[in-house]
């Protein structure tokens, strides 16, 4: 009797054993954040990215189509990560760029395609809209789609405000570049999704695909993909209402935008704008006199280059040839 009431202890121990050992999405968000936060220097920032983007099933290739981390990416069409948009996202991150207005990310997303059916997104719209997504990941902290939202969440509070107490009308939100990337993803990949229905091959549905899918061009990309979906959704549930679709109107156009917008959306990260002009000082106008010319002075710089100094060779972006780390010429800045 004595055994058969150990075994029966012993049966019962594990799985509570094992659910001890799963941690919560709410604790994977805070570890993560940590880990971004508080890295010492890009490499050991770039190891947590990547982490992160294993955690929201986002596969991570070289630029040669070599596997880094499977994930839910169904072929070279579809959409991953390349381990040198990791390094870049590292360097801004941890460069400290400027972050970003909510109006401005929302100006990105519009240009994607992911905003209501009938208007465009405004950064009153995305402040609100993430608010009521993080409310609804804590709602089903299990999720692992909740993630996105509860990582964007953390990073804010490492800067000082929280979104799930914050008030749209008078508080000042601004995203730093990993919050920027997670918005976008949280918003873009549940829309991106839906591109992929049974019977229709997946590159019916991309604009600005690569010249060619074959082998050659697509490497090793989405040929170990583990089925599973990308862990987002969140904010998406939040941001298309009413919702949109990916019907026969939107088959070449929404799809290829969201990709080119998320990897357009890594590689800004490789650039530093600064200023080469002082101070000018407060200006008036409407005074009726002449008015100075004023001129300002910015050098735009690439600081993170993929390892290889050739074009890309596999994947979406195959052919892309990425500027020396230095100098740009005739660069546009808003």
């Amino acid at each position: 009797m004595k055994l058969l009431v150990c075994s029966l202890i012993s049966f019962c121990l594990v799985p509570f054993a094992l659910q001890a050992q799963t941690p919560s999405t709410g604790s994977v968000a805070l570890d993560l954040a940590t880990r971004i936060t508080q890295a010492p220097d890009d490499p050991t920032r770039g190891q947590a990215l990547s982490a992160m983007a294993q955690a929201l099933n986002i596969g991570i290739y070289t630029s040669a189509g070599q596997t880094v981390a499977a994930g839910g990416e169904r072929g070279c069409m579809d959409f991953y990560l390349y381990d040198f948009e990791v390094k870049m996202l590292a360097w801004a991150e941890g460069a400290g760029r400027s972050p970003a207005a909510p109006s401005d990310v929302a100006k990105a997303l519009n240009a994607m395609g992911v905003h209501p059916a009938n208007r465009l997104l405004t950064g009153g719209d995305l402040i609100t809209a993430l608010a009521g997504a993080v409310r609804a990941a804590y709602q089903n902290p299990v999720d692992p789609a909740a993630l996105p939202a509860m990582l964007i969440r953390e990073l804010g509070r490492f800067q000082g405000y929280d979104l799930t107490t914050i008030d749209p009308a008078t508080d000042t939100v601004t995203f730093d570049p990993v919050q920027q990337y997670l918005i976008a993803l949280d918003a873009t990949l549940p829309v991106l999704a839906q591109a992929a229905k049974p019977g229709i091959p997946l590159a019916v549905y991309f604009s600005g695909t690569p010249a060619s899918t074959s082998a050659s061009v697509c490497g090793a990309i989405g040929t170990q993909s583990n089925g599973r979906r990308w862990q987002a959704g969140r904010l998406a549930a939040q941001l298309t209402q009413p919702p949109i679709s990916v019907d026969a109107t939107a088959i070449s156009t929404i799809p290829g935008a969201i990709i080119d917008g998320l990897h357009n959306e890594a590689i800004s990260n490789s650039v530093r704008v600064t200023s080469l002009s002082p101070d000018q000082g407060p200006v008036h106008y409407g005074h009726g006199g002449p008015v100075d010319t004023m001129r300002f002075a910015v050098v735009a710089e690439t600081m993170v280059q993929p390892d290889s100094t050739g074009p890309v060779q596999a994947g979406w972006l195959a052919g892309v040839q990425y500027p020396a780390i230095g100098p740009l010429a005739g660069v546009g800045v808003d």
